[in-house]
């Protein structure tokens, strides 16, 4: 049996997604190496790299003390692959370790957008070359994560591109009790300080039930964003099937993002009803193709006319949209058939 050591972030829903397939399928012994202190996937081969919490901040610069540990990790699990996430993160410690290693791994690592397009530092694009091209395959979410790699001149014979999709479930009539759903992480990308100030301005928004899902929001900024805005619910984070329930649930999707790659959170919307209302960029276009399906908007005062013309609509004038959502999302990025895909990409060339 075929060896897979996972080196992400075992927290968070994208590695639970490449994980759990791999699991599931019985055809590889699996392990998984993290730096979190939480775990959502099903792998019960964790190895911890670090009892220190991740910073949501950034600057975890105590990643670099692990490395040591994940050469003893690889020597002895001996893995026949190794998959990354995030590329400047996960992707440079992996690459480190397996040098020191000695092991002869094949090393894959998935580019989920901002490793790419919305880095922190310049350094980070240095420490992206190296990775990337000693990597021996690369999965990019979105055509405009794929366009920088070339732009970077990767070799494009070892670039998948594609997100690794969403569960389809059958579309059932709810009722839909939430009228505005934004699920982004609080990060300079999001804009979403730029939203919250726009939505305010909207005609009885305060009679309105609006649900923004913050993941790395301090405590402290959640607080002040409570006592600004009322009416609004924060939540810090949620489990994914809390935030499936919540799409189920929502009349509106919104994201504002700058840069993005495929967004999981606008697929999962798409797929589960919710009418997108998102930023005018490379990564939502092939999605968002006209009026019938959502729209796009190119700067906050177009934003916020629009969230206030499909507030002004009953819910039935949406049903339409959500047909066509499902639909695009099912024939297009459904779960199990991209994984099988990235599956064979990554073990079998």
């Amino acid at each position: 049996m075929k060896r897979i050591l996972f080196v992400a972030d075992a927290s968070i829903i994208h590695t639970a997604k490449y994980v759990d397939y791999f699991v599931r399928g019985n055809k590889y012994e699996v392990m998984l190496a993290t730096y979190s202190q939480d775990n959502v996937t099903e792998c019960d081969k964790i190895c911890w790299l670090s009892e220190r919490k991740i910073s949501k901040a950034g600057m975890n610069f105590h990643y670099i003390l692990g490395i040591y540990k994940l050469v003893k990790i690889i020597r002895e699990f001996k893995p026949d692959y190794i998959n990354a996430h995030f590329s400047y993160s996960m992707g440079f410690i992996a690459m480190v370790a397996l040098f020191f290693s000695g092991i002869n791994s094949k090393v894959s690592v998935v580019c989920h957008g901002s490793d790419i397009l919305a880095f922190p530092a310049k350094i980070c694009k240095y420490i992206n070359y190296y990775v990337l091209n000693r990597a021996d395959r690369i999965i990019a979410v979105s055509p405009q994560v794929a366009r920088q790699l070339d732009a970077w001149h990767i070799s494009k014979t070892k670039i998948f591109v594609g997100q690794y999709g969403v569960d389809i479930k059958e579309l059932l009539p709810v009722e839909r009790d939430v009228d505005i759903l934004s699920i982004r992480d609080y990060v300079p990308n999001s804009r979403i300080d730029d939203m919250l100030l726009a939505i305010s301005d909207v005609e009885n928004i305060a009679s309105k039930k609006i649900v923004f899902v913050l993941p790395y929001c301090t405590d402290k900024r959640m607080d002040e964003l409570k006592i600004a805005y009322p009416y609004i619910n924060f939540y810090p984070e949620l489990e994914h099937s809390k935030i499936i329930e919540l799409m189920n649930r929502s009349r509106i999707y919104i994201s504002a993002t700058k840069s993005d790659g495929a967004a999981l959170s606008l697929l999962e919307a798409m797929a589960y009803g919710a009418y997108p209302i998102v930023s005018n960029i490379e990564a939502n276009q092939p999605w968002i193709g006209s009026n019938k399906n959502g729209r796009l908007f190119d700067d906050m005062n177009s934003f916020k006319q629009v969230v206030a013309e499909m507030l002004k609509k009953d819910d039935d004038e949406f049903a339409e949209c959500r047909k066509i959502n499902h639909m695009k999302v099912k024939e297009n990025c459904s779960y199990n058939l991209q994984m099988e895909k990235i599956e064979r990409f990554l073990i079998h060339g």
